[in-house]
């Protein structure tokens, strides 16, 4: 287990990445805005991290995005997952030929 509270800057350098998957770091809190700078990635799991609060709307501009899953992580659902329909949902900033497939699960007796 990583003791992070906050994906450290160094992770910033890995723009390039296709795929992000983080899983049981009960202690982070916030995934960082600059994900936005991850124009390479096509899918990103985070499961099982209970502190995480809200996804940033950055993820919105993530032109490769295909999937995003949540699952176990209580506070990371901002208002914009469950109502689409907001007007500053990030996914209106898809573009129109482009849909994300998504899965989340919230409820959890150990969260």
């Amino acid at each position: 287990q990583v003791g992070f509270e906050v994906v450290p800057d160094e992770f910033r350098g890995l723009s390039s990445l296709r795929s992000v998957q983080i899983t049981e770091c009960e202690r982070l809190k916030e995934i960082p805005e600059w994900i936005g700078d991850f124009t390479s990635l096509k899918t990103l799991h985070i499961h099982h991290c209970p502190k995480l609060m809200p996804l940033p709307k950055q993820i919105g501009n993530l032109p490769n995005l295909e999937l995003i899953s949540i699952k176990r992580c209580r506070g990371a659902y901002a208002e914009w997952w469950r109502d689409p329909t907001l007007p500053d949902c990030p996914i209106k900033q898809l573009p129109t030929d482009k849909e994300w497939k998504w899965e989340y699960t919230s409820h959890d007796s150990f969260c």
